[in-house]
């Protein structure tokens, strides 16, 4: 190993951070077919955030920011305010509607009370603020062909260091470097950073750097992280305006500069001007806010550098595109609305999405939407809900409830209808789909739960034919079932799982899956192991086991064949201000010889993955 080379290892081995236990139970969540990691990492990146400097409970805009809440509890929240003022402890959580005790054990660690318009001098600000140096080293035991044989550059490691300043939520300064496998040391890596200044006098925000615009329902302008919808929930998007982007997301996100200013009476004003991957974008965007509703008006030019070339019927190409659109929100005490619409002024192509919601109490609800996402609507900064992979050619409709059932059931439903409008290279005509995912949930005893889960997705596509290498036109299904029971007490939890896919085409592929967890959380230590066995005859049955990762190193194994898949997670609160985690995965397959294709595959039937970091706050 070079000299430089090991410095930089040992660097990266010698600081760091841990997750949290709230944020692996968090993920478990994530069982809609395929989750974006990056997703997941966007997430880890602002509780780490959070953690830092926590919002507070009384300021609706950083609450309107929070993760892992749904829109019912941020509008109960709302109210809880409205009628009984400002909270003066987190123990009033309590009696907010909707808020129950494991959603408080989730967010509390994130949270602090405060006056809303109560503004420390600047000067105390930044004498309380706190800094985090992260860093991480991963990698795998096996080596890809391609590092032998001169197709991949660098070595198979993975390494990142963070450093952040965060003080009071008026100050978050971040800088961050990573190096992904197959690249070279110090060449190409990626760096980024970003200042982002909140409440100087009229300027509400002020953003340097890299960042991420998030407006209306995601139909005219929305960069950076937008999750899926949850089930059960409205696909209603929560808009958080300018945010400092993901730490190390390279793509999707904005450089440059940007505000926003508040005016007169609720009025806000956000400007943004950006130069990255090739292309630069300026929009705008005006929002007038009272306690029930919102309006808002966005306009952005967008022009790339090289022009962009159109492989499929509809989509966007050229060097330039300008969209404006509007956007408006009402939410009552049972009853709440939604919808944008917008136009490509550069190719004259209109789409528009809207909801309803009624909340008759805080434990039901029931919701529906809809979307016209015409052929040759094709937004380059679009993240509108979608079942397609970007929100274009297709139309639908969709159907979400949640229930308190009898027996102490609960039941969380959504049921999509969509149909695409024109040809594509997966569906050669327009073709209809149906979407039903089903959660019912039940607590056993007083410290377990049983949750099943079942999702069912009919579309028609282009399907494989049976020389595995022609196409042809018809329905394929995929049926996925997860029946999870949990049990925990003090320290201790444990938990297994049983999974079972069906994927149809012109055969019928099956899958299981069967995984047991146990975790030991004392208050400075957290233990988690987890084995599974599968067995899965086709990847179009392929199943994805949701576990646990340390906050920068997501991903999902797709399982398919037959085989075993371990993992084990260590985090070690070392000190007030520093803390360990470590974490080692493998899979083994029955049934090949060798894993992936191409430059990435891996001799041997074995896959084992490492990983490190840790944390100094100070």
């Amino acid at each position: 190993m070079r000299p430089c080379r090991a410095i930089l290892t040992l660097l990266f081995l010698a600081l760091a951070a841990r997750a949290t236990a709230q944020l692996g139970d968090a993920f478990d969540n994530a069982y809609d077919l395929e989750f974006p990691a990056l997703e997941l990492e966007a997430l880890a990146d602002e509780l780490d955030a959070l953690r830092l400097a926590p919002a507070n409970v009384n300021d609706s805009a950083e609450m309107a920011a929070l993760p892992l809440l749904t829109d019912q509890q941020r509008r109960a929240l709302r109210f809880y305010i409205r009628l009984h003022g400002e909270l003066l402890t987190l123990d009033e959580l309590r009696f907010v509607a909707g808020w129950d005790s494991a959603t408080r054990v989730a967010v509390s660690p994130l949270l602090h009370c405060a006056p809303a318009d109560g503004r420390r001098r600047w000067r105390q600000v930044l004498a309380d603020g706190r800094h985090s140096l992260t860093t991480g080293l991963a990698g795998t035991v096996e080596q890809a062909v391609g590092y032998a044989d001169g197709r991949l550059e660098g070595d198979n490691l993975r390494a990142l260091l963070l450093y952040r300043f965060a003080a009071d939520g008026r100050v978050d300064f971040r800088l961050a470097a990573d190096k992904d496998p197959a690249e070279p040391w110090l060449q190409g890596n990626y760096i980024g950073a970003h200042l982002m200044l909140r409440d100087l006098g009229p300027v509400e925000t002020l953003l340097l750097g890299r960042f991420s615009a998030q407006f209306g329902q995601g139909l005219t302008l929305w960069t950076g992280y937008a999750p899926y919808a949850v089930t059960g929930h409205s696909p209603q998007r929560t808009p958080r305006g300018l945010r400092p982007a993901s730490a190390f997301a390279e793509t999707g996100v904005q450089q440059g500069a940007a505000a926003t200013v508040r005016l007169w009476r609720g009025l806000r004003l956000s400007a943004l001007a950006s130069d990255a991957d090739g292309e630069r974008l300026a929009a705008a965007h005006a929002e007038w806010r009272s306690d029930r509703a919102t309006l808002g008006l966005t306009a952005s030019h967008t022009r790339l550098d090289s022009p962009a070339v159109a492989y499929d019927t509809g989509r966007f190409e050229g060097s330039y595109q300008t969209m404006a659109g509007i956007d408006a929100a009402f939410e009552g005490r049972r009853f709440s609305a939604y919808g944008e619409a917008s136009v490509d002024l550069t190719r004259r192509a209109a789409a528009a999405v809207g909801g309803l919601r009624l909340t008759p109490d805080s434990r039901n609800s029931l919701g529906l939407s809809f979307r016209l996402l015409p052929p040759d609507f094709d937004n380059l900064h679009a993240a509108a809900y979608a079942v397609g992979s970007r929100p274009r050619n297709e139309q639908g409709i969709s159907l979400d409830a949640r229930l308190q059932l009898p027996a102490r059931w609960s039941a969380q439903l959504s049921l999509d209808q969509m149909r695409t409008l024109a040809p594509t290279r997966a569906n050669r005509g327009p073709s209809p789909s149906t979407w039903l995912r089903l959660v019912a949930e039940r607590p056993l005893g007083r410290h377990g739960t049983l949750t099943v889960r079942y999702s069912s997705r009919l579309k028609d596509g282009n399907r494989t034919g049976a020389t595995s290498a022609a196409y042809e036109s018809g329905n394929t299904l995929r049926q996925l079932f997860h029946a999870d029971i949990r049990h925990g007490r003090g320290p201790w939890a444990f938990s297994a799982r049983l999974s079972a896919s069906r994927y149809v085409d012109t055969a019928s592929h099956l899958g299981l899956m069967a995984a047991a967890e146990g975790r030991y959380n004392p208050r400075r230590l957290l233990l988690r192991a987890r084995a599974t066995f599968f067995s899965v005859d086709g990847y179009g049955a392929r199943i994805y086991p949701v576990e646990a990762n340390l906050p920068y190193f997501h991903s999902f194994t797709a399982l398919s064949g037959r085989g075993v898949h371990g993992s084990a997670l260590v985090q070690w609160q070392v000190s007030r201000t520093l803390s360990l985690g470590a974490q080692g995965s493998l899979v083994r397959y029955l049934d090949r010889t060798s894993i992936g294709s191409g430059a990435s595959a891996t001799t041997g039937p074995l896959r084992r993955q490492w990983r490190l970091e840790l944390q100094w706050r100070f």
